[in-house]
């Protein structure tokens, strides 16, 4: 299939099939795509017990520890569109440790960290190298 080939229309109702699937599949239980995808490869590699879809407070737990899946996509420069896609927001819940999962433009875990949460003393913070190689952070992939 030639993709540049479609139209509009034909790429929109392939999206849709796409999505569909995926949430047939279990990898997916939102249309946020890059948000279900980082908690589907996030839950799978840690093997965590996903909360329901609309529970708020966190994601996941595991022996009884509170986990906050939070998933950003590495989008190239002309692309991005605001500063906020490589920031963390809503951090101040109650969870005991995040997990940040970065995934390529092709969707795929490009890093997996484990961030503690005594980090987080404001709601939103920047994603940096020096956040990331903090001692209590630990890379997981």
């Amino acid at each position: 299939m030639e993709i540049n080939k479609l139209s509009t229309e034909e790429i929109l109702n392939l999206l849709t099939i796409i999505v569909s699937e995926l949430k047939k599949r279990g990898v997916m239980s939102t249309n946020d795509i890059v948000g279900s995808l980082g908690e589907h490869y996030a839950i799978k590699e840690l093997k965590l017990e996903p909360m329901p879809k609309n529970f708020k407070d966190y994601d996941a737990t595991k022996n009884g520890l509170r986990y906050e899946i939070k998933t950003r996509q590495k989008v190239p420069t002309p692309y991005r569109k605001k500063k906020s896609q490589y920031r963390l927001e809503g951090l101040l819940k109650g969870y005991d440790l995040l997990i940040l999962v970065m995934l390529n433009e092709e969707f795929k875990v490009d890093g997996m960290y484990q961030l503690p949460r005594h980090l987080f003393k404001k709601d939103k913070i920047p994603i940096t190298k020096k956040l990331l190689s903090q001692p209590e952070v630990k890379k997981i992939i």
